[in-house]
């Protein structure tokens, strides 16, 4: 499967068109991607439609102005095909992002920078699809989906660095039923992380904690808490990872505990 296939034409900072399959520009989750969060699993509060790993075939014309503080994407993508689908409607995605301190000047972002960077920045996206929803045309919705998200992430005078990220999430599948991908409902995400300011050995460490939080329409809520240190050898190039999870699904009524050991190699 094609992860990442992408004709880039970079025509100025304020005005950038990207064509192909690349990551639908909808939230700071998804332009971080599971390599750059503070945790290191990707969160399951995220439900927007994408055929693989949160890319899609399409077009995106981004930009920056205010001295690259203020950051814009509106995309268009195939979205859902065939199912429900029977008008071939196309799928539309917006996206803004202010940055009050450091400026983010790329296409993507990442979720905490380890001190290279200060970040207070504010994200609204929107994405919505005719007849997007449902198993079929015959129980077919129109898809409509809006996030808000927040990220602060400090170095302080100690060396040590703060992480503070938040979001929410709304989904409406516009009454249609038994979607298999989709979900009608609402989720919130909270995330604290910090790295200690003196090294250990050859790395340096960042506990942190991750709330989430997915309540159905229907009444199903599922809730999700995690505890966990990081190890980084090298920021997001060289890490390891160990979490403790304890996660809660009203339906069926199921409590589960996990613990995780990861690493990341990036070169």
């Amino acid at each position: 499967e094609v992860l990442d296939a992408i004709t880039r034409f970079e025509l100025d900072p304020a005005f950038n068109v990207w064509a192909g399959r690349l990551l639908v520009p909808t939230d700071r989750a998804v332009l971080a991607g599971p390599f750059y969060q503070t945790t290191y699993d990707f969160p399951l509060v995220r439900k927007y439609p994408a055929i693989f790993f949160g890319r899609d075939n399409g077009l995106v014309a981004w930009g920056l102005t205010m001295s690259d503080h203020f950051k814009y994407y509106l995309g268009i993508f195939d979205g859902r095909k065939g199912g429900p689908n029977d008008s071939d409607s196309l799928l539309y995605v917006g996206h803004v992002v202010i940055n009050l301190w450091d400026p983010e000047p790329a296409y993507y972002n990442k979720n905490s920078y380890h001190g290279r960077k200060n970040i207070l920045a504010f994200g609204v996206g929107a994405t919505s699809q005719k007849n997007g929803a449902g198993a079929d045309a015959s129980s077919q919705g129109n898809f409509s989906g809006w996030n808000a998200d927040f990220l602060l992430d400090k170095k302080l005078n100690s060396g040590a660095v703060a992480t503070v990220e938040a979001a929410y999430y709304s989904y409406d599948l516009g009454g249609a039923v038994n979607d298999p991908n989709l979900i009608a409902g609402d989720g919130y995400l909270a995330v604290l992380g910090y790295i200690l300011a003196q090294p250990v050995l050859s790395g340096r460490l960042q506990p942190h904690v991750r709330f989430q939080q997915l309540d159905y329409d229907s009444g199903r809520k599922i809730d999700k808490e995690e505890l966990g240190i990081n190890y980084l050898f090298d920021s997001h190039n060289v890490k390891l990872s160990l979490t403790y999870g304890n996660l809660y699904d009203s339906s069926p009524n199921t409590k589960t505990k996990s613990i995780k050991v990861g690493a990341q190699l990036k070169f």
